[in-house]
């Protein structure tokens, strides 16, 4: 009796690893996404829309359970993107008494930013299109998420890929 109901408690455990995503769970595990608050997420202290400008986030404030827990980062960090700005040219007419530069060259850098972001923007959303594809139709398992053995092996794997890459690149 034992054996089985080891057999059945590992089958069970096996089948959790391999069922889809459809049970959305907080990180704290007692309540789904519908359940919590959508508006909890969009409260951003200085110290991290700022880290967010500079892509220095902690892991534990960027790894989410499901695609919808993941904030919009860049709505984010838009305001004190913004606010950077505004505090240069208020510096800058301080120090200098006069604006730091024209209003005209400064929106057609703006303008050439953005413009410059739009090839990488269609690559990214090809990337991220197949990657969707592969995991829903060709997993093999689904690993926890929050588990650091996932994160070590996954840091072990993209290593190992790279390394295969630059290999055979030579």
């Amino acid at each position: 009796q034992r054996a089985c109901s080891v057999q059945h408690r590992s089958s069970s455990l096996f089948s959790l690893w391999l069922q889809p995503l459809h049970h959305k769970y907080s990180p704290a595990g007692n309540q789904t996404r519908a359940d919590m608050n959508p508006e909890a997420q969009q409260d951003v202290s200085v110290s991290q829309g700022i880290r967010m400008m500079f892509y220095m986030m902690k892991p534990n404030e960027t790894s989410f359970q499901t695609l919808e827990e993941v904030p919009d980062y860049v709505k984010q960090a838009t305001p004190f993107f913004i606010s950077l700005m505004l505090l240069e040219l208020v510096v800058s007419w301080i120090l200098k008494g006069k604006p730091p530069g024209r209003l005209d060259d400064a929106l057609t850098s703006i303008s050439a930013g953005i413009l410059s972001r739009l090839p990488s923007l269609f690559s990214r959303s090809i990337e991220l299109t197949t990657y969707i594809y592969i995991w829903e139709n060709y997993r093999l398992i689904i690993l926890p998420w929050d588990s650091p053995w996932t994160w070590y092996l996954t840091f072990l794997g993209v290593d190992f890929g790279y390394y295969w890459f630059h290999r055979m690149a030579h």
